[in-house]
């Protein structure tokens, strides 16, 4: 994988345009869903401001059986911005602090070394570092920063942030399948020239890529995301992008 992302930089050595690389997070920085298991934990450790009752939850259903059975629906995008909005009334410090209190206790050990190795490689070549993922922007944040990568650089479902306050409502447009792509456009104005992601829902981003393009997949057989995983590792061999497993 390194080989031919070197050979891809030499092309790009004399390029004085801005160069942006594009990162998936959950199954592409690290293996598992960092979203999903951080409101387990919030859960878990009663750290949500106040107990959220949606409309949607049925008698004797939890929040995070609400949350899945969307998450496995067409509604997928609602789930995801839920695990933003449920945050309402929380100071965004607070919850910063819970980000990085579980990456550091929960997750840290869970990150790709082949990509801690190819994103310094990306940098010392003039690339920007962005993350857009469907994953609650702050959690990803805190994981992303163990790659050198800056906050204000991580596009992820998020909610308005009011003196200091999350709210319930949504900054933007969940970056999930063609959200990604049309986030990209409103948030970094630049297609980029380097692209990576693990499922098929990741395929519109890795399309608006110019440059190289990187598939990774980590799942096993009946793990929740092998299927896509491995449609886009299809996909990635039809259009001669890179193929990694994940580790």
């Amino acid at each position: 994988m390194l080989k031919k992302v070197e050979e891809f930089l030499v092309t790009q050595k004399n390029n004085s345009k801005r160069k942006v690389a594009v990162f998936d997070a959950d199954g592409t920085l690290w293996n598992g869903d960092i979203g999903e298991i951080f409101f387990q934990y919030q859960i878990k450790n009663n750290l949500l401001s106040k107990t959220p009752h949606p409309p949607e939850l049925k008698p004797g259903e939890s929040l995070w059986d609400l949350y899945w059975r969307y998450a496995q629906s067409e509604k997928a995008a609602t789930g995801y911005q839920w695990l933003a909005s449920w945050n309402e009334g929380l100071l965004e410090k607070d919850l910063i602090k819970q980000c990085e209190d579980f990456f550091q206790t929960q997750w840290k050990n869970k990150v790709f070394s082949s990509i801690q190795t190819l994103i310094p490689l990306l940098k010392s070549n003039g690339f920007e570092i962005w993350v857009v993922s469907g994953s609650m922007k702050w959690i990803v944040a805190a994981g992303a920063a163990a790659f050198g990568i800056s906050k204000n650089n991580i596009i992820g479902s998020s909610a308005v942030v009011k003196q200091g306050v999350i709210s319930a409502e949504p900054e933007h447009e969940v970056p999930y399948r063609a959200g990604k792509a049309r986030l990209i456009d409103l948030k970094i104005k630049e297609n980029p020239l380097f692209a990576a992601g693990n499922t098929f829902w990741d395929k519109e981003m890795l399309e608006k890529c110019s440059g190289l393009c990187l598939a990774i997949h980590s799942e096993k057989k009946g793990e929740h995301n092998f299927d896509s995983e491995q449609k886009l590792k299809h996909l990635a061999e039809q259009k001669n992008w890179i193929v990694l497993e994940g580790v």
